[in-house]
């Protein structure tokens, strides 16, 4: 196995580590140019939704249709510190980005409705950042409701992939020792303050903040978890619903852009909130 250079100035060793933990097979020398990144031969648009292994980025989700459930790996797994983060009186905060295989997205918006177990308009009261079994950062989100246009929500918690929390409560996790035992960092090395998560691009959910939120059901948990990932999360501001990760080339992208008359862009999509919402209340 590679193992990362240490850098006196990061001092991220044991995150570094947990890059080369992912079952990628090659990895970028660890440096002090503040990140790394590790690209294998194919490229991909992401990770499949629900609770997902970051320690392989390869077990896909039972399919959420009668479609074939394929195999899912990881494309693109990249750390980054912002470096400046002290000089600006700011908690320096490591990134790890994470892209990987889907089984199956949605292609429209229909479709998000139809595969939903649950679509609501919610504001976030609460998230919790958690580690999950295979050592992904995800999010708990406790939510107030807002209104429903599908299912219902008595009580339950929703959850995203995805999320920041503090690094020492990152590296005290058991899943997380084990990925990185062999590169802990040395005696005084620095290290940063937070670690985040950002799977695809998807939301990094705050307390406030406003969504409109599908949801699938998962049949082994029990749990609430964002349809198709990414997909099925779209923040609200002010008066539109936005989803900054779509690709403008994606299936899902062009049907929303065509169905609401949408300026095309180069990514995300930003919908005026009245029409999406009238579109949901029609089914």
């Amino acid at each position: 196995m590679n193992v990362f250079r240490h850098s006196k100035a990061l001092g991220l060793t044991a995150l570094c580590a947990l890059i080369l933990a992912t079952g990628c097979n090659e990895a970028t020398p660890y440096t002090d140019s503040s990140s790394i990144s590790q690209t294998p031969n194919s490229m991909a648009r992401g990770i499949p939704e629900g609770d997902v292994s970051s320690a392989s980025q390869g077990a896909p989700e039972e399919s959420v249709s009668s479609q074939e459930s394929s195999s899912a790996s990881a494309s693109t797994i990249t750390l980054q510190v912002n470096t400046a983060a002290e000089e600006q009186n700011q908690p320096t905060v490591a990134t790890l980005t994470t892209y990987g295989d889907y089984n199956q997205l949605a292609s429209s918006l229909s479709q998000l409705m139809q595969d939903a177990d649950v679509v609501a308009k919610i504001r976030v009261e609460k998230a919790t950042a958690f580690i999950n079994e295979q050592g992904m950062i995800q999010t708990e989100i406790v939510p107030q409701v807002e209104q429903v246009f599908k299912g219902g929500l008595d009580g339950q918690n929703l959850y995203v992939n995805g999320g920041q929390m503090s690094y020492e409560e990152y590296i005290a996790n058991e899943t997380i020792q084990k990925a990185v035992e062999g590169h802990e960092a040395p005696e005084g090395e620095e290290q940063p303050q937070l670690v985040q998560q950002v799977v695809d691009g998807q939301y990094l959910v705050q307390e406030g903040q406003e969504y409109l939120f599908f949801a699938k059901l998962r049949p082994d948990s029990g749990k609430l978890y964002s349809l198709y990932a990414y997909q099925g999360t779209f923040l609200i501001e002010g008066d539109v619903a936005e989803n900054a990760a779509l690709d403008s080339e994606e299936p899902l992208a062009q049907q929303l852009t065509e169905q609401f008359g949408l300026t095309a862009r180069s990514s995300g999509v930003e919908i005026p909130l009245a029409q999406l919402e009238e579109a949901l209340q029609q089914g």
